[in-house]
């Protein structure tokens, strides 16, 4: 090959390499929707998409509980759709799938069950006596569990259960659970554009944001979110106008004319009005 064959084959390789992926090779995970320029963003408010390593356009609406005659269970996240309870005081509990709910839930992994008639009359707060505590594993030995920002401690020698705070750098955020150790507070990476917008406490993780002209975008794995910051789209640089600003969680949204607003339609796409 000559030199100037080499430019040539070299500057189509770099032009392949830019040029996003066609809409139905990009795969985005759950709680993102596939724009049009087969780019991943995170599902508006009311919207949701529960699928990962999908090439799905739109979110899902969140179902109103209401249209269907129950009542809201489980707030609607933009990774899951709203649980539906047949009562008002309700919660939801996971199906163990050996029986039927008596009480079903509009998504079937989860039941519909009375506050009076969960676990909590068994929660502890500290250490119980062996009497106690032989007691309560000889009715149930799964009764026993903590709350967010404890963690479990099992003596053996003293046949002692107990749940203790959770040390200086950690949290728990679950309640009526076994573990027996905390988690450690995420800190913020400033070399990925992150910065702390809210402190660790013992009941909840460090909420992490982005710099400016940046926003997040949140993966939801199976035990945990992880997230990453990612430059404001330039609406100018694409010959477009700004009709909605990028802030914390959302990209910028660019319009073709100048003064253009948007509404969000009915599959959770952004339409230029």
């Amino acid at each position: 090959m000559t030199t100037f064959q080499y430019i040539i084959f070299f500057f189509f390789v770099f032009v392949l390499s830019m040029t996003p992926l066609p809409v139905s090779q990009a795969k985005c995970i759950a709680g993102q929707y596939l724009s049009t320029k087969s780019k991943c963003l995170k599902c508006r408010k009311g919207t949701f998409r529960d699928a990962d390593n999908h090439s799905n356009l739109p979110c899902h609406l969140c179902t109103p509980c209401n249209t269907i005659n129950m009542y809201e269970a489980v707030k609607c996240h933009h990774t899951s759709d709203t649980i539906c309870c047949p009562g008002p005081a309700m919660i939801v509990e996971k199906n163990n799938g050996v029986n039927d709910c008596s009480q079903p839930s509009t998504n079937r992994s989860y039941c519909c069950v009375e506050k009076t008639k969960t676990a909590t009359k068994y929660l502890v707060s500290g250490p119980l006596s062996k009497d106690e505590m032989l007691k309560l594993i000889s009715t149930s030995p799964e009764n026993f569990v903590c709350q967010r920002g404890t963690y479990l401690q099992k003596d053996q020698a003293k046949s002692i259960l107990s749940c203790l705070p959770c040390p200086l750098g950690t949290f728990m955020s679950h309640d009526n659970h076994k573990f027996t150790s905390c988690q450690p507070c995420t800190q913020p990476e400033r070399f990925n554009h992150e910065v702390m917008v809210k402190k660790c406490t013992s009941t909840h993780d460090t909420v992490i944001g982005c710099s400016e002209h940046y926003y997040r975008v949140e993966r939801k794995f199976r035990d945990f979110n992880e997230g990453e910051c990612q430059r404001c789209t330039d609406c100018t640089a694409h010959g477009l106008y700004v009709a909605q600003a990028c802030d914390d969680q959302t990209d910028t949204v660019c319009c073709p004319k100048l003064g253009m607003t948007i509404q969000i339609d009915q599959h959770g796409k952004y339409q230029c009005k």
